[in-house]
């Protein structure tokens, strides 16, 4: 699975995509998501098998390796890693059990998106089109996705996370509710 980082990191194991600097920090991740999810939507062009994809946010960090799982035939959009509450109601989480398989959950609704694969061309398409209208309207782009753009999709998540937004308490507020394990 190929995978796209906003970093400025340089890596033969990922693709970087630049973050964006000199304006609020909640629109300079709209920004970048906005331009690795163009990115995507350009390779897939010239790669039509390309998905699914990675896509990482500067802070993911990861606590185990990546292995291959099964997910459903529906997956759309697969998180990997959940997040529990955090500041404000529109971050309070939405899950459901999915049968057949005990190492995921069906995402009602999650605000944390450190760590996302599409499965689809019109699920990183649509993600594009949320992502540039949060940009437009101002809006965190965490809300516009756990609000409206997830409803439309299946997705699902991880119930033990791969990558965990952040190293440390000390370094990332929100490493606490992205670093757990759902039961």
């Amino acid at each position: 699975m190929k995978s796209y980082k906003i970093t400025e990191d340089l890596s033969s194991s990922y693709e970087r995509v630049s973050p964006v600097w000199g304006v609020s920090k909640g629109m300079s991740i709209n920004l970048a998501w906005l331009k690795m999810l163009t990115k995507i939507v350009e390779d897939c062009k010239e790669k039509p098998n390309l998905l699914p994809v990675l896509c990482l946010e500067g802070d993911a960090h990861k606590i185990r390796p990546l292995e291959d799982f099964p997910v459903p035939n529906d997956c759309d959009i697969l998180y990997y890693g959940i997040s529990s509450g955090g500041p404000g109601e529109w971050m309070n989480e939405s899950y459901s059990q999915v049968d057949g398989f005990p190492h995921l959950v069906r995402v009602n609704k999650m605000a944390q998106m450190h760590a996302v694969s599409f499965w689809n061309l019109d699920a990183v398409k649509q993600a594009r089109e949320y992502t540039a209208a949060a940009l437009c309207n101002e809006l965190i782009l965490d809300f516009v996705w756990s609000q409206e753009f997830l409803k439309k999709f299946n997705t699902y998540a991880l119930k033990k996370p791969v990558f965990v937004q952040g190293t440390s308490q000390q370094d990332n507020a929100y490493y606490n509710i992205t670093n757990i394990v759902f039961v």
